[in-house]
């Protein structure tokens, strides 16, 4: 029965270690948006891609195996996107219109698992001086 509740208990933190709470952000700000999935050493990482969720899924930035970006002409900000640490999204200069949900999707190498997170971004359209 020990075994039980601690394997249960093992199972919770390691979920809760893969999501990510909503993320807040003033307007005009630099934001990074931290993909819940990607360990640390990102060894077991084929591609990592970003989406954002507007009713339907469009391509952000994609990073291959090969560490070739592409940016998907389909989505459109003054400033892009980029790659930050950890496969993260690097959003400069965040506006209202920024605010939403986004995918980060994992390709895992061979024996490895493909893994797709959600993170919600609410970004408040006030400046704060």
């Amino acid at each position: 029965m020990v075994r039980k509740v601690l394997f249960i208990e093992m199972l919770l933190l390691h979920y809760a270690t893969q999501s990510e709470p909503d993320r807040y952000a003033n307007c005009h700000e630099d934001v990074q948006v931290m993909c819940p999935g990607v360990a640390n050493d990102g060894k077991e990482i084929s591609s990592v891609a970003w989406y954002k969720i507007n009713g339907e899924k469009v391509g952000i930035i994609r990073r291959g195996r090969d560490n070739k970006i592409k940016r998907y002409s389909i989505f459109v900000r003054p400033l892009q996107p980029q790659f930050g640490e950890r496969h993260s999204l690097v959003m400069p200069r965040v506006t209202p219109d920024d605010s939403g949900t986004y995918e980060c999707e994992i390709s895992a190498n061979i024996g490895s698992q493909n893994q797709n997170f959600e993170v919600h971004l609410k970004v408040n359209g006030k400046v704060r001086l």
